[in-house]
Parts: structure tokens; sequence; C-alpha cells
């Protein structure tokens, strides 16, 4: 995962260069653990689970409101998990941990159209392998 990370700031810093008033958000497990690494590179981190915070933040704003430059005009305070910390603003939201019976209810991702044959294809000959069958 930390090999991701390195990877993950150069595209937020190639995104920042070819947009620079997008919000750049990050999430997953090592944002959740070390949020401060990703205050740099990153407007906002969405810790733990984002399931619903990060998608209810999108709903909730308007498409003028939700770049960079405007987060104060966001209701911030009502985003579980959400940290961002630069000059200008300050925001460290608690997370939720969600009971089993919550996840169990979140609806599944929509991977139909994900070619995972050629990306497992592709993989497994950049890295030399064969796949292994158990």
């Amino acid at each position: 995962m930390i090999t991701l990370s390195r990877n993950t700031f150069r595209i937020a810093e190639m995104v920042r260069a070819s947009f620079p008033e997008s919000l750049i958000v990050a999430g997953g497990p090592l944002p959740t653990l070390y949020p401060e690494h990703y205050k740099q590179q990153f407007d906002a981190v969405f810790q733990e689970k984002a399931d619903l915070g990060f998608p209810s933040s999108v709903g909730t704003s308007s498409s003028k409101a939700f770049h960079a430059k405007r987060l104060q005009e966001l209701p911030l305070d009502t985003y579980d998990g959400l940290f961002i910390q630069d000059s200008d603003l300050s925001v460290n939201n608690p997370h939720i941990h969600y009971k089993e019976k919550d996840i169990q209810s979140f609806p599944l991702p929509d991977r139909s159209d994900f070619d995972h044959a050629l990306i497992r294809k592709y993989g497994f000959r950049r890295m030399e392998r064969r796949p292994l069958l158990l």
C-alpha cells in the first residue's frame, strides 16, 4: 500500500496541474491512519468508511460550491470522517464505525463494465507471474 501512495500523490499533482480549481479528495486505509500525510496533495481526506459520507457531501453541494476554493460554503461539520487541514480551514470530524448489519445494507458497487480479465492478464504479464489457482 505504501508504494501506491507515491503514485497517488503523483496523480493528485497531475490533476491539480491540469484542473487547479478541482477538489481533490483522498480516502482508504492509509489516509484514514495518516490523514496529515495527505493534507498537502489533497484538499480533503475521508477517514474510515466514506461509503455514506462522501456521496452525501457530493449530493448536498451545488456544482459551483464543490471545488477547493469554496469549501467553506459546504456544511463540513455534517460529513463523517472528514479531515481538512490547511492555512484557511481545519476540520477533523469523527468517523463512524458501522455495525455489520449497516455494512450489509450498503449497495454493492456496479463493476459490470470493468474488464477484469484484461486487467488480470496485464497484471500477471507485467509481474511475470502466472495466476495461482486454488
